[in-house]
């Protein structure tokens, strides 16, 4: 069993939700057409009402923005024989825990200090290697021999 647990660096979290960046903008620009179905009749009822909405769609955006960086950044990774578990103490504590066969896993990017692990459906999630809390770098290596590819800084 391989475990990786711990906070992960803000550097690899700002990298990780830059590669959901695709998604963040189609729900950014989804949030901000929808808006003005609610705000125009609401402005019209309600001027004050209105104004406020506007002030809180901005909050909102960044509200979503915050969520999906928590949810793309596990705070344990559990390696076993053949499934990968991912573990998420700031989806709370009835969140259950996401389960992934090797099977799912396409490739791993070996970054230096960490792994990028793309899964079936663009999911990505990172092990970052000093947060390696049982197992080795070696056994890691080993075990995903066939799918690790070393990438280096453009």
């Amino acid at each position: 069993m391989i475990t990786f647990e711990g906070k992960m660096s803000i550097k690899n979290k700002f990298f990780t939700l830059g590669l959901y960046k695709a998604r963040l903008i189609i729900i950014c620009i989804l949030f901000c057409l929808g808006s003005p179905l609610i705000v125009l009749p609401t402005c019209i009822a309600f001027s004050k009402l209105g104004l406020i909405f506007f002030i809180f769609v901005p909050i909102g955006i960044f509200m979503i923005l915050f969520l999906i960086m928590l949810s793309v950044c596990p705070d344990k990774v559990v390696i076993d024989d053949n499934s990968i578990t991912l573990y998420n103490k700031a989806m709370g504590k009835n969140y259950e825990p996401e389960k992934l066969i090797f099977d799912d896993i396409i490739s791993i990017e070996d970054h230096g200090d960490f792994y990028l692990f793309i899964a079936e459906m663009k999911q990505y999630f990172i092990c970052q290697k000093n947060l390696l809390k049982m197992g080795t770098l070696e056994d890691f290596e080993k075990l995903f021999a066939d799918k690790i590819e070393i990438k280096t800084e453009d």
